[in-house]
């Protein structure tokens, strides 16, 4: 016991004087374990078995730092389970040769499902849940996302639960909790059980999580994960050193492996219910010893797209461009790494459809976070960043919920030109295009 209490106390110390350590949060779906289905119908008319997906919403807060104050997100995985009729699906389970979810079925998923920026004093409140789809009605989806956003939103300014966590060694210990257990609050009547309450006993796009029992109301209270930079950064490093290469970036580490159990009761036939295991990685990357000074990002940056000609701007820098017209051209062979990434590149973005407009285009990647900046080099938005298929990936969002998703489609390293496409969604993002860019 007593060489726990001193580990325990070495690694909160660690945490206190790093305290204004922060870094690049991501949360992986790594699987997903069917214990045991959930009713999809006599005839299941969308492939046989279950299809799910996992939703992750979250809500950081930087109270106190001079960086992005907020930022708020919700990301699904792709839905796995049958395919036939459905090649938007990725196929998974063993209820027929195109798939679909059995009893006993474990399958992979490594997905990341947020990806966000902590500053040193910064939070992240995350809220996971599984869905079984059974149709293409997003109505009672989009409700409860809503609806959680708001949750989380109020839950993200209210002191944090103290449930004195039962395991001294474990830092997470008490950080796990209901929205509604760990906040006092009452669900009120008009939000989860009227969201929800269509989908008792009758197939519906659900979340596995709903309960109902006979004489009582529908009960749903969203798991949330508390998530602070000071014990992430204590975690990842356990002794109070400093990192020893300025300028250079720490990697990802698996901070917490957590296996959450989800299960409803809303079926009167209870092996009608479904029960499933997803497992989830927390990893953690802290800023470099550089990039505190660096980050400046606005305190909730007003959403403003402001549109110019593209074909009047012509330099970028010592560089001349032609405007973004089509797709772009397939680069020479390249291998593309985060160390080819970690830099300012600006460039230009157009608009598919619109080809007189478009505006510049001004980001930096360093860690694994992606910052989007203004033509002064301030960082105006930000988001997470990672290397897949040889390509880059990342998003950012806004206060008031409009997301941009970035992929990169090629690189040529004879120019150094990287381009590739983007997307938006949101009532004043719902566009997409193509970009190009060069490194400062």
């Amino acid at each position: 016991m007593k060489k726990v209490f001193i580990t325990v106390i070495s690694l909160l110390s660690a945490g206190a004087i790093a305290a204004q350590h922060g870094g690049s949060l991501i949360i992986e779906v790594t699987s997903i374990t069917c214990q045991n289905k959930s009713y999809d119908g006599v005839v299941e008319f969308d492939g046989l078995g279950n299809e799910v997906f996992v939703s992750g919403s979250f809500h950081t807060r930087n109270p106190k730092s001079n960086n992005l104050r907020s930022h708020t997100g919700v990301t699904e995985t792709p839905t796995f389970g049958s395919t036939a009729g459905h090649n938007e699906r990725t196929q998974a389970g063993t209820a027929s040769p195109s798939g679909g979810i059995n009893n006993g079925n474990t399958f992979s998923v490594n997905k990341v499902i947020m990806s966000t920026q902590l500053d040193g004093d910064g939070y992240t409140i995350f809220s996971p849940s599984l869905w079984e789809r059974d149709d293409n009605n997003e109505i009672i989806y989009n409700k409860f996302k809503n609806q959680l956003a708001a949750d989380l939103a109020s839950a993200a300014l209210m002191p944090f639960p103290n449930f004195g966590g039962s395991n001294p060694a474990d830092p997470f210990d008490g950080k796990i909790f209901f929205y509604g257990n760990g906040y006092n609050v009452s669900i009120p009547p008009n939000s989860y059980p009227s969201i929800l309450s269509p989908l008792i006993n009758i197939q519906g796009n659900r979340p596995i999580g709903i309960t109902i029992f006979a004489g009582n109301p529908l009960m749903f209270d969203p798991k949330i994960i508390l998530l602070e930079a000071r014990i992430l950064w204590a975690v990842y490093n356990q002794t109070p050193v400093n990192h020893p290469y300025p300028n250079t970036a720490y990697p990802f580490k698996t901070i917490k492996e957590l296996s959450i159990v989800c299960g409803e009761n809303t079926y009167a036939i209870e092996s009608s219910n479904g029960r499933y295991t997803v497992n989830i990685a927390i990893k953690f990357a802290p800023e470099a010893d550089d990039i505190a000074a660096a980050n400046t990002a606005a305190q909730n940056p007003p959403v403003k797209q402001q549109m110019v000609n593209v074909a009047r701007i012509k330099n970028i820098g010592n560089k001349t461009i032609r405007p973004i017209k089509g797709a772009p051209a397939q680069a020479p062979a390249y291998t593309m790494s985060n160390e080819m990434m970690y830099t300012e590149w600006k460039g230009l973005m157009g608009i598919y459809g619109e080809p007189n407009k478009g505006g510049p285009f001004f980001f930096k990647v360093n860690n694994n976070a992606f910052w989007l900046q203004d033509a002064n080099g301030n960082s105006i938005a930000s988001g997470g960043f990672r290397i897949e298929n040889n390509n880059f990936i990342a998003s950012y969002s806004y206060p008031n919920g409009d997301t941009y998703n970035i992929i990169s489609t090629g690189y040529n390293p004879a120019n150094g030109e990287l381009t590739g496409t983007w997307s938006g969604t949101g009532a004043n993002a719902n566009k997409n295009g193509n970009w190009m860019a060069y490194k400062k």
